[in-house]
């Protein structure tokens, strides 16, 4: 958090066009100018915040300083302002911060300040006339400002966002716009699921009932259909997410939630945040993500309705605590995540988890003056007298600061998401990772020859500290060792810019020196890291560089794992073809190089580009070329999720039998294993296939087993997606319709999906007519676990 003076600096950035809102900007404006107070309010998700950023970044644009805060309190909006200006907080500080408003003048946003009292004592004893205030919320109440509304989008500007997102303009495209009655969020998130290609707008249409009347009852269900287009593993993402204690969590925090690495949390949640779920923005050296209040109250709802509130919640707090007893918090971190600190301890208490809050409280006296400084100083001595003033402070903490270390961490590989109402090309697959670097990692760069064995962790100031003494030597050897250690450092720790830096200090050190070899490992590095942070076409120009350098040394593996990061740079931009070409380049090199597993996996990476653009016959061969390989190499998990892969290509196909044929053999191998994720997986594939043949029976039965599974695994969605299968395969049968029915109502209870409830009616209905009673299995595990074959020693 730092005084804005840059419009990439702002919390949330603007739109590049804001539509229909042309005139409300002109009119707060003049208010603004005038030192007058505006409070802009109205319906959540209206865009009001949208509105804010454009007139931040309008004042910006003419040399005005711009300082967003989301304090709610008199004495923490005090303070704060303070604290970015740099001035201790006097007696008096209301005048203190009086004086530095008249001086500077900047343009003061509140954001979702709830309490309207304090911020009216705030202007009239502050910034009345000496500087620009602006509140964002969602209620209009009296005060010193001139309250504005934010109104719904017209019908003309409400298509031009729709298309500005989609690029289309289908002819349901009216209905939509109809439906959603000017609401920005709901316009721009359900064209943003249309824009990836997630669902189409007449399919989403199906999905939003007609008998809702209210605003918010559609905008609820809008958020229910576009959430629903996510995969399993980015609905768990979300729900996460939006299970934090304040308005916003880092990468730092979340990825122990997830128990992922820095740099595969950051692409996972970067393809949430472009499916429009999710903010995310750089602050200093962290990304730090937020969600709408508005899809954090369908998410909690979700929550609810799974029964996973509490484990969401619980799971984030012993995150939190973990994260906070790993003594990585550094300064900058410690401001953004201090919200989630104290709300975190909050929960606590309320929950009877003492030890999780001694550690809390902990962490907030370690910094016990930026808590002060910044207004939580209350906060901490409240927390602190419910532990009887017995929390102790940890001896590594010097003048209030934290002495930080590096904190070690697992990359754990991505887990493979279960299928919706279709069969899926398996994520385990088209997903694993390129070699990884470690591996290939040259020896005389490797970090444990930098460390001996009984020195403590080297952090990356240490790291900087010895650059610096190797820079003052004019050691360019030991310069270019140690700017890649740096570089791997930062990137660990969340600090992708600052990595960045460093690898290309130490690409231009080995240019320099003629050392093409650990130039070109340098390069790999940087290629990985700019994905994160530039995007594809940056990585595309590493990825070319690092290519030919590694042809001119005739590194033949590394030129296959930049060919494949170029494909995957180029299927991000929707280059199929140049995807296609690299996929096959990388193909040909790992087969002449006889590796057997790298070229099995590339082959998998082509068939899923292959897939995309609906070219299952060639899916198809390159999936039975890989499944050759993994069969010859023993690698039966690969080999499993090729064999599943293919039989969703046959399926496409219309080659039903076929596909089922491999479906089985997958599931077989899954059993072997004991992967349960990819049983459970196969088995919906199965039921999918039998369906389609017309093998009812069999479908129900692939379901039964399934949902046994899920049950073990306490998998709340897949439990509701199918009970809800099973339902609707039920309810064409006179003697299901009554099981068919206690199934829905299951479903129900966990997701109250619309086409649910409707089925249910329907079934109902056909109950009330029936002369014959039929039996039925209340009981879901029980009804599961009849079918699945030696269940007994499952349980």
């Amino acid at each position: 958090m730092s005084l804005i003076k840059n419009v990439s600096e702002l919390p949330f950035q603007p739109p590049k066009t804001l539509f229909g809102r042309a005139e409300l900007l002109a009119q707060v404006e003049q208010f603004l100018t005038a030192k007058q107070a505006v409070l802009l309010y109205g319906v959540a998700g209206m865009g009001k915040t949208a509105v804010a950023a454009s007139l931040a970044a309008q004042a910006i644009q003419k040399g005005q300083t711009v300082i967003w805060l989301h304090a709610d309190t008199l004495d923490k909006i005090l303070r704060q302002i303070l604290w970015l200006y740099e001035i201790r907080a006097e007696q008096d500080i209301a005048a203190q911060v009086s004086s530095v408003l008249k001086k500077y003048q900047p343009l003061v946003i509140l954001h979702d300040t709830h309490r309207h009292e304090e911020a009216a004592q705030f202007i009239w004893s502050c910034a009345r006339n000496q500087s620009a205030v602006l509140l964002v919320n969602e209620t209009a109440t009296d005060g010193p400002w001139e309250p504005v509304l934010v109104r719904r989008l017209g019908s003309s500007d409400s298509q031009q966002l729709f298309t500005s997102i989609t690029g289309t303009q289908p002819p349901e495209s009216g209905s939509f716009i109809d439906y959603c009655d000017g609401h920005p969020l709901s316009i721009e998130l359900a064209a943003r699921q249309i824009a990836s290609r997630a669902i189409d707008l007449p399919t989403l249409m199906t999905k939003l009932p007609t008998s809702y009347t209210t605003l918010r009852q559609r905008v609820l269900a809008v958020m229910d259909a576009a959430f629903h287009t996510l995969d399993t593993g980015n609905q768990g993402l979300l729900l996460a997410l939006c299970a934090n204690f304040s308005h916003g969590i880092s990468a730092d925090v979340i990825r122990v939630v997830i128990n992922s690495s820095l740099g595969i949390t950051q692409q996972l949640c970067q393809g949430v945040a472009r499916r429009g779920f999710i903010t995310l923005r750089t602050v200093g050296d962290h990304i730090y993500y937020r969600t709408h209040p508005l899809i954090q109250e369908f998410a909690v709802a979700e929550l609810h309705a799974n029964n996973r509130y509490a484990q969401a919640k619980n799971r984030l707090l012993d995150s939190i605590t973990k994260f906070a007893k790993s003594n990585t918090v550094s300064r900058d971190l410690f401001v953004l995540e201090m919200d989630n600190f104290i709300g975190a301890a909050e929960y606590a208490i309320e929950t009877g988890q003492p030890e999780a809050l001694r550690v809390l409280v902990g962490v907030l006296n370690q910094q016990a003056g930026l808590t002060e400084r910044r207004g939580y100083a209350s906060d901490t001595q409240r927390l602190t007298a419910y532990l009887g003033n017995s929390v102790s402070i940890p001896e590594e903490v010097i003048d209030g600061e934290v002495i930080e270390e590096e904190a070690s961490e697992a990359a754990t590989d991505k887990p493979s998401s279960p299928p919706s109402s279709l069969p899926l090309i398996d994520a385990a697959l088209r997903d694993t990772d390129v070699r990884s670097l470690e591996a290939t990692l040259p020896k005389e760069l490797n970090s444990t020859a930098l460390i001996p064995a009984d020195s403590p962790l080297i952090t990356c100031q240490t790291l900087e500290i010895a650059l610096q003494a190797a820079s003052n030597r004019q050691d360019k050897p030991e310069m270019a060792r140690l700017s890649v250690e740096t570089g791997r450092c930062h990137a660990e720790q969340n600090q992708p810019d600052r990595a960045m830096l460093f690898y290309q200090q130490a690409i231009d050190l080995y240019q320099e020196m003629g050392d093409l070899a650990n130039m070109l490992f340098a390069l790999e590095h940087l290629a990985l890291i700019s994905q994160i942070v530039e995007g594809p076409e940056q990585t595309l120009k590493h990825t070319r560089r690092g290519f030919n350098i590694a042809r001119q040394l005739s590194d033949h593996a590394t030129m296959a794992r930049f060919l494949i990061l170029s494909a995957e740079a180029y299927a991000m931009l929707g280059d199929t073809n140049n995807a296609i070409n690299g996929y096959k380049q990388a193909v040909k090199i790992h087969r002449n190089m006889n590796n057997q597993e790298e070229t099995g996996i590339a082959l998998g990476k082509l068939a899923s580009i292959y897939m995309d653009c609906n070219r299952y016959r060639e899916a198809a061969a390159a999936l039975s070329q890989a499944i050759s390989l993994f069969n010859e190499i023993g690698r039966k998990d690969l080999h499993g999720r090729a064999l599943g892969n293919l039989g969703t290509a046959l399926g496409h196909l219309g080659r039903w039998r076929e596909a089922g044929q491999r479906h089985a053999a997958a599931l077989h191998l899954a059993r072997e294993l004991g992967d349960g994720d990819e049983e459970l997986f196969q088995l919906r594939n199965l039921a999918y296939v039998a369906e389609a043949e017309g093998l009812l029976n069999w479908a129900v039965n692939y379901n039964r087993q399934a949902l046994y599974l899920a049950i073990l695994a306490r998998d709340g969605i897949a439990i509701s997606d199918l009970t809800f299968e099973l339902g609707r395969l039920l309810s064409t049968e006179e003697e299901t319709i009554p099981q068919s029915a206690i199934l829905l109502q299951h479903s129900i209870g966990l997701n109250p999906r619309m086409e649910a409830l409707r089925l249910l009616e329907t079934v109902r209905s056909r109950m009330k007519k029936q002369e014959k009673n039929y039996p039925v299995e209340t009981d879901i595990y029980t009804y599961a676990a009849a079918s699945y074959p030696n269940a007994d020693l499952k349980r």
